[in-house]
């Protein structure tokens, strides 16, 4: 109060002039103190290993593919195809009468005019599909003795595409965790448990394509052997870890 009368002063100056009278001199007001260090955790980083195994089981294979054509020439297309589609009706006919279903049977075709030699040419094309792998020995031979003028196969393989597949995981996983437990070992550490799984599968051994035969009216059974396929499954786990 000066004179009888109140004086209002700014918090700002009245702090500056508190400053002044303590420090002296012009200096100015002190920093306003630092956090101190350590008040927040440091974030801590994921412990984990990675590593990739793989795993394989042999399945014994349940279906077959069997590829019959036939072939016709001719002066006409006409001529051409009416010779070809007779010996294929002839082979479908055999195919039928010896439990393959209509829907086992799959057909398409091919016609050109040969320029070489001024004729025309037809070529049918019958793919089969065989549930029991074990006629197919016999249903390539009948196919050939039907009229076919040559034929491809047995070419086996699985009509269920997880067969074997889940063995095959199992195997995969516990390689990848073999190799993680050796990992852990050699730091002092231990797997706690698994992170993350990736599917990196090859997938299934293709079938080997058998050698096109010469058409003959007499055919003995052709000796046919299933064997095997394998199945294949890779992994890549990433598993968590601690000393």
């Amino acid at each position: 109060m000066l004179n009888g009368r109140w004086i209002v002063v700014p918090t700002a100056a009245l702090a500056a002039a508190v400053a002044l009278s303590l420090g002296g001199g012009g200096g100015a007001p002190p920093a306003p103190a630092q956090a101190a260090q350590g008040d927040q955790p440091a974030t801590s980083l994921a412990r984990y290993l990675r590593f990739t195994g793989t795993g394989t089981v042999q399945v014994k294979p349940d279906t077959a593919g069997i590829s019959f054509t036939t072939d016709g020439t001719g002066a006409s297309k006409a001529d051409a195809v009416a010779q070809a589609g007779s010996a294929m009706r002839r082979v479908i006919a055999a195919m039928q009468s010896h439990g393959v279903e209509r829907g086992d049977l799959q057909t398409s075709s091919e016609v050109y005019l040969d320029t070489s030699e001024g004729v025309w040419r037809a070529s049918e094309y019958l793919q089969v599909t065989v549930h029991d792998v074990h006629s197919a020995g016999s249903l390539v031979s009948r196919g050939l003795a039907a009229g076919a003028d040559s034929a491809s196969g047995p070419q086996f393989s699985l009509s269920d595409r997880s067969a074997g597949y889940d063995a095959a995981l199992r195997s995969a996983m516990a390689d990848a965790r073999a190799h993680a437990d050796a990992a852990a070992a050699l730091i002092g550490a231990h797997v706690t448990g698994v992170i993350s799984v990736d599917d990196a599968s090859t997938g299934q051994v293709q079938p080997v394509y058998g050698a096109a035969m010469d058409s003959v009216q007499a055919m003995p059974a052709m000796p046919v052997r299933e064997g095997k396929q394998e199945v294949m499954v890779a992994v890549t786990v990433t598993f968590s870890y601690s000393e």
